[in-house]
């Protein structure tokens, strides 16, 4: 038999409110259960410096296509370039941004999310020059006159 659902502003103390109650009249529901138990902080993404960012994105231009197309999952492996040194790579790898052993590494999914916000974040050249143009009624009325619609 279910319990019932008890309002929390009945309750007078804080071990009733989470179910920690003795007396059975006072147990929480399933539902309050879930509704009440802890959840996570809100994720945010996480914000990298630019080196970073500029280190992971010449790691994705080196895609090694022979390894990629050897391995049996769909993942893409990414040759570090000689311009990176050790210890951007351990901080990368330690950030969780990228993955493998040596000079072969892949880009995790929360190193594809950084990418991804980096490249959302930069300023559009094409989007902030672009002008509309004005509709002309009157043009438009001359042109419909003269094909005679």
């Amino acid at each position: 038999m279910p319990q019932p659902i008890v309002p929390i502003h009945k309750q007078e103390s804080m071990s009733i409110t989470f179910g920690d109650s003795m007396q059975p009249e006072f147990q929480l529901s399933e539902l309050q259960a879930i509704l009440l138990q802890p959840t996570a902080s809100a994720k945010s993404n996480a914000r990298y410096s630019g080196n970073t960012i500029t280190a992971l994105q010449e790691i994705d231009k080196n895609t090694d296509f022979v390894v990629t197309a050897v391995t049996d999952s769909n993942e893409r492996y990414c040759s570090v370039p000689s311009e990176i040194d050790e210890n951007t790579m351990l901080t990368l790898k330690a950030e969780g941004l990228i993955s493998g052993y040596g000079r072969s590494v892949k880009i995790t999914d929360r190193g594809r999310t950084a990418l991804r916000d980096a490249y959302l974040s930069t300023k559009n050249s094409l989007k902030e020059n672009r002008t509309s143009d004005k509709f002309d009624f009157r043009s438009f009325s001359r042109i419909a006159k003269k094909t005679g619609e």
